[in-house]
């Protein structure tokens, strides 16, 4: 996805803002801020990240973090330096769930879809009951969550 393009479509459909995501990192955020700024866009900075699944190393989550203020741009920069520097499996760069109890003002968490921890430990399907495990991700995450789900692929295809 190219930025300039991106942001002068999202202009012209008269959005008020826009957000850009990088997987792991933040290297297009400043090209990224200065054209939605230039375009009168409020710029949402964020980053896609893997969340350590305990119980399988190799299996990680994905999370989305979007940043609201100041302060979650400070945690944003925290958790990414974390899971370089202390999270990496494999190359990959991970956070740990406590880290993102600690360093989570300022942010708005995406629940990561289909690859999220909620949507395969809190389905109905799942050994934990949905509304048990609401609860428990609105005292461990107290930070604005945003449930996010897509449908399966299969219906996806059927719609094309």
């Amino acid at each position: 996805m190219r930025i300039k393009p991106l942001v002068k479509r999202a202009a012209a459909l008269k959005m008020p803002a826009i957000a850009v995501t990088d997987q792991g990192n933040l290297f297009a955020l400043v090209k990224f801020y200065k054209a939605a700024l230039g375009a009168g866009l409020k710029p949402i900075a964020g980053a896609d990240l893997w969340l350590v699944n305990e119980s399988d190393i190799a299996a990680p989550y994905r999370l989305t973090l979007l940043v609201r203020d100041a302060a979650g741009y400070g945690n944003l920069t925290e958790l990414l330096s974390l899971g370089y520097m202390e999270g990496q499996h494999q190359g990959v760069p991970m956070i740990r769930a406590e880290w993102l109890e600690k360093h989570n003002r300022g942010l708005i968490v995406l629940s990561g879809g289909r690859e999220g921890r909620w949507a395969k430990r809190c389905s109905p399907a799942a050994s934990r009951r949905p509304r048990r495990c609401c609860a428990i991700t609105g005292r461990c995450f107290p930070t604005p969550f945003i449930w996010s789900c897509s449908a399966p692929a299969d219906r996806r295809k059927k719609r094309t």
